[in-house]
């Protein structure tokens, strides 16, 4: 999957879609405006889709859908679904932050430690994301 930066400010998000104190003026900056970039993972918050993203020279990174126009809707065949609600350690984002689905790449869906380590930009999760996606990124296989 693959998408277009067309925006890089909190004033693109729908004020329905706004949470953790989003505001107009709330900056995405890693993200280029005109720049595409692979998505590797979705995930389902308040009513709204956040994609897993890498911005240039910067660590992987969840920012709202409604910031991008996808260009490639195909996803990867290896990717994996983990439902928040009823799910063990991940049950605490659906409590916490009513994050109900995550979609991606099988470390990000099947390990708590490794999903909460990239969020966190722990260097050893974040090496780790990009040694499990490296063939995706370079094959741009599906």
């Amino acid at each position: 999957m693959k998408a277009i930066c067309r925006y890089s400010m909190g004033s693109a998000i729908p004020r329905s879609e706004r949470y953790l104190r989003e505001v107009d003026q709330t900056s995405y900056a890693p993200l280029k405006v005109g720049s595409e970039y692979r998505v590797y993972g979705l995930l389902f918050i308040c009513g709204r889709m956040d994609f897993l993203v890498v911005p240039e020279e910067s660590s992987p990174f969840w920012a709202p859908s409604s910031l991008f126009e996808i260009t490639d809707s195909g996803i990867c065949n290896e990717w994996g679904v983990c439902s928040t609600k009823n799910n063990g350690q991940y049950h605490s984002l659906f409590a916490s932050f009513n994050i109900t689905c995550i979609i991606g790449y099988r470390s990000l869906v099947d390990d708590y430690e490794h999903y909460r380590g990239l969020v966190e930009s722990d260097a050893d999760h974040v090496e780790r994301f990009f040694l499990e996606n490296r063939n995706v990124s370079m094959s741009g296989a599906r």
